[in-house]
């Protein structure tokens, strides 16, 4: 175990303290000298100061709040349009369509291809204006409400 130390009889921390001085709190003794200790005053330490600074934290703290997200909900928006069918996304600029009729010689695959011109896909794409499948020689069209003919136009 340590033995206790004892201040120098001749250093100034003896001469405080054998007078019976008290150390201010911001007094170190063993370095003779003060500590920084920084005492605000003034207007922002009143009431009305401390009211502005937290209406300015409030506010800061909203609007990163929406800024994220809406950063966040329009990136996901954009990454999931990106992330499928660029290539085969139509600009949906309407001319006359390609007339089929009843009877009507035309192989299944000429009317998938024409299908995927006009923005149909063969799988479920809420984006697209409709859906086909093929069996066999059979092609089964379900328009979406993207679509011109289930749509509100």
């Amino acid at each position: 175990m340590d033995k206790p130390t004892y201040p120098d009889p001749t250093s100034r921390e003896a001469s405080i303290l054998s007078k019976g001085a008290h150390l201010g709190d911001n007094e170190s003794p063993a370095l003779g000298r003060k500590s920084l200790r920084i005492r605000l005053q003034g207007f922002w330490t009143s009431g009305l100061g401390l009211t502005i600074l937290g209406v300015i934290l409030a506010v800061v703290l909203t609007s990163t709040g929406l800024f994220t997200y809406f950063y966040v909900k329009y990136s996901r928006m954009i990454d999931a349009r990106l992330s499928g069918h660029v290539l085969q996304n139509t600009t949906q600029i309407f001319s006359a369509p390609e007339h089929i009729a009843v009877g009507q010689a035309i192989s299944p695959d000429e009317l998938t291809s024409y299908l995927q011109k006009v923005g149909y896909r063969a799988e479920a794409d809420e984006n697209a204006l409709g859906q086909f499948t093929v069996q066999r020689s059979t092609v089964d069209i379900r328009p979406s409400k993207l679509s011109y003919f289930v749509g509100s136009n």
